[in-house]
């Protein structure tokens, strides 16, 4: 990337912290993204600190789950964003809840949380925040898939849509966006979806290991497409760094949280004045 700077810092107990050159503003042109059946409604407002998490990726009860709720009981009185991907969720049981899913699900609803706990769909979540919210009795609740916090000049959005490497996830988020297909996916013979599923991961798994965690200039462009009004910065999820890792130019930033199979428990907390500061776990 033409004049890329990295350098690395210690944030808190975190590991080293990359932060590279951010390509161009985007002020005027905020296409892309946002025509690929993107939400773009405000979330809310909240006079307290937010708790940021992305990729927890949770399989079922133990490990990452026991985490995932000390860290709603150690914030329970501030609002929990979790940026996409909250279940390792495929295709193969939309419409219905994982057994292994369940469990875990019960225990978050069963918190004594004076705030809520909030889901922005990731590419795991596409269609099974509803579902989700329903078997928690609204103790999850969903929210857009990208979320401006214009009082604290931040945009929220899990980062499957930045992608302009993965022509296989495109087209399968491009189907998805019809309501048709939606309807139709979920009368898949539930063999016939654990094909899918499998096929998808093994997809999703060879992608990875070919691009590795880093976002493209492309993807940056996207990014960029996406800031409007007084948002400074951008934190998202889905690409899967072992650490934070911030790019930053032209005085807006995009910050990319870590994913829990490499840092469990990694959170950030923002301000209601928009300061951002980061904790690699609990």
């Amino acid at each position: 990337m033409a004049g890329e700077e990295e350098r690395a810092e210690r944030p808190h107990s975190a590991p080293a912290r990359h932060v590279r050159a951010l390509p161009g503003n985007g002020d005027t042109e905020r296409r892309g993204a946002c025509e690929q059946g993107v939400t773009v409604r405000e979330f809310g407002v909240f006079d307290s600190d937010i708790v940021l998490t992305a990729d927890v990726h949770l399989e079922g009860e133990g490990g990452r789950s026991d985490v995932f709720i000390e860290l709603l009981r150690r914030y329970a009185a501030l609002p929990v964003v979790v940026i996409g991907d909250l279940f390792s969720y495929w295709y193969e049981r939309w419409g219905k809840v994982p057994p292994r899913f369940a469990g875990v699900i019960d225990r978050i609803s069963s918190l004594e949380r004076k705030a809520p706990v909030f889901l922005v769909p990731g590419n795991r979540d596409l269609l099974v925040g509803g579902i989700l919210e329903k078997r928690s009795r609204g103790a999850l609740r969903v929210a857009p898939e990208v979320v401006r916090l214009e009082e604290r000049g931040v945009v929220i959005t899990h980062g499957d849509m930045l992608t302009r490497y993965d022509s296989h996830y495109r087209m399968y988020r491009f189907v998805l966006s019809s309501g048709l297909m939606s309807m139709l996916a979920r009368m898949v013979p539930e063999a016939a979806a654990e094909w899918v599923a499998f096929r998808l991961k093994r997809m999703s798994a060879a992608e990875k290991r070919r691009r590795g965690e880093k976002l493209m200039p492309l993807e940056l462009a996207e990014a960029a497409k996406l800031f409007s009004g007084e948002a400074r910065s951008l934190i998202c999820g889905h690409f899967h760094p072992d650490f934070l890792v911030s790019y930053v130019g032209a005085g807006r930033s995009v910050r990319v949280l870590p994913a829990w199979e490499s840092a469990p428990g990694s959170h950030a907390v923002l301000t209601p004045e928009g300061a951002f500061s980061y904790n690699a776990g609990l």
